[in-house]
């Protein structure tokens, strides 16, 4: 073949690749890894209803928010990190996030995937103590337990704490599959079920023990229930115990194939370890680009208003309890409110009052969200309004394109009715959007005592349990003169 032909064919080949790393930032802005065990010639059961229903969705979405998706074969190395399959894994050059939640819910899955691209994960392990753990491959699965205070006729010498002791021996004693551990050390790609025993006690003296098995991503409706209680004399209510945890035992074995979105395989110790870069996928550098400059024809306003974005920006409010808790997490979706400042910019000057709907609060999943807005959490019909009304600002700045602007913002917090003083750390910076168009960001965060305002602290270690902690994402734009 002559030589033109094949230089003009390398010089289009080098063309399309230099295209593709052209593109837009948007178009490549991170990166959605998904760990797989399943080859063309095997399918792993656990990951067939994933791979069938839920991947394609998480695929659409993904590129939709410029995200490009990759499916990662792990039985050929996997970073230490991937204990399970299905992973989904999220990266940009902020960082890198685990999924943590049932696979069979794309809108939880959409959520984390949002988060993700603006808040990346830290490493902090989850630690548990006294509890069964099993060890399969990489994977470790762990049982925290809940012994319930007996109910019915109690027995006047009854003392919780020394049945507890005495049904943890007897839960012990019954262990099979599992081992009893003093501490253990979860990780991102490790999982949990819950173990709960209600005891109930008869007038004649019958012990009955109910059991339920709870899934960590959802705390509301177990994944196993007993349907008749087990029943011994008060005298052989040990032996319930023991009984009882060999029947959770085996119900934990069914929840990785259980197709209510908590299955996962588990990942052989044999599978390689390698590293990120091993597999193709350090962290994506930073995109290039800077902030928007002024030109002659903008300005900067000290009046403003918060704009409503459309969901593939950030959600304006993002809450989790801290690690190793956050896969407790949420967001808010509709916002309002006003920010001024002086003629000068300063942001000193600055005051204002911040509005959440705290009936548009999700979890990305609709019977959590009834369960978080009803009378055992928000009671957003008795309360449904949210806010942060700003009396201060500690920051001698001023307001300037190109310029990022830090500060703490003061004021007054409201939820459920009860007010709170709180301190805010947020950074600010007037930019101009793609339209040509002035809008000041906010970003800031801020941490509350959930006990302050009667909401139950989630399960889980002091002082994480009663913390949530929030991360604002506020877009506000020019009010419009009178």
């Amino acid at each position: 073949m002559p030589i033109q032909p094949i230089l003009y064919r390398l010089v289009l080949l080098f063309a399309t690749v230099l295209s593709i790393y052209l593109l837009p930032t948007k178009a490549r802005s991170g990166e959605v890894l998904v760990f797989l065990q399943s080859t063309a010639d095997a399918t792993v059961p656990a990951e067939q209803p994933f791979i069938t229903d839920v991947l394609p969705e998480l695929e659409r979405f993904a590129k939709e928010q410029g995200h490009s998706v990759d499916r990662i074969a792990a039985l050929k190395g996997a970073p230490e990190e991937v204990h399970i399959t299905p992973l989904i894994v999220f990266q940009n050059h902020q960082g890198r996030s685990i999924y943590q939640g049932r696979l069979n819910t794309l809108d939880r899955i959409e959520n984390f995937l949002r988060t993700a691209t603006f808040v990346p994960q830290n490493k902090a392990a989850l630690k548990r103590e006294n509890l069964p753990v099993w060890k399969m491959g990489r994977a470790t699965i762990a049982s925290p337990i809940k012994i319930a205070a007996v109910t019915g006729n109690v027995p006047k010498d009854y003392k919780h704490e020394t049945f507890e002791a005495e049904a943890r021996d007897a839960i012990e004693a019954g262990l099979s599959s599992s081992s009893m551990q003093a501490t253990v050390s979860l990780g991102r790609s490790d999982r949990q079920f819950y173990m709960d025993f209600y005891p109930w006690r008869s007038r004649l003296g019958t012990c009955y023990l109910s059991l339920a098995l709870f899934s960590q991503f959802h705390c509301k409706e177990p994944v196993f229930k007993t349907e008749e209680p087990l029943k011994a004399s008060w005298g052989k209510r040990s032996s319930l115990f023991t009984e009882g945890v060999k029947i959770l035992e085996a119900e934990v074995m069914k929840q990785l194939t259980n197709h209510v979105g908590d299955a996962f395989a588990p990942l052989a110790d044999s599978v390689p370890v390698k590293s990120w870069e091993a597999i193709g996928h350090p962290l994506p550098k930073p995109p290039s680009g800077q902030s928007a400059q002024a030109t002659s024809t903008l300005s900067i306003p000290n009046q403003w208003v918060v704009e409503s974005l459309p969901s593939a920006q950030p959600p304006p409010i993002v809450f989790r309890f801290p690690a190793p808790l956050d896969q407790y997490i949420g967001q808010v979706t509709s916002v309002s409110g006003t920010i001024s400042l002086g003629p000068d910019l300063s942001l000193s000057s600055l005051t204002g009052k911040l509005v959440a709907d705290p009936t548009k609060v999700s979890m990305g999943e609709s019977d959590l969200d009834d369960a978080l807005q009803g009378s055992s959490f928000l009671k957003t019909k008795a309360f449904p309004e949210s806010s942060f009304t700003i009396t201060g600002s500690e920051s001698s700045d001023k307001l300037a394109f190109g310029q990022l602007s830090t500060s703490v913002l003061s004021g007054e917090f409201l939820l459920k009715g009860k007010r709170v003083p709180l301190s805010a750390p947020c950074q600010l910076e007037p930019v101009v959007n793609q339209a040509g168009e002035v809008r000041l960001q906010l970003r800031g965060s801020f941490s509350i005592d959930v006990r302050a305002f009667e909401i139950d602290p989630a399960d889980g270690p002091e002082p994480a349990r009663h913390t949530l902690n929030f991360d604002v994402f506020y877009s506000l734009k020019p009010a419009e003169k009178n």
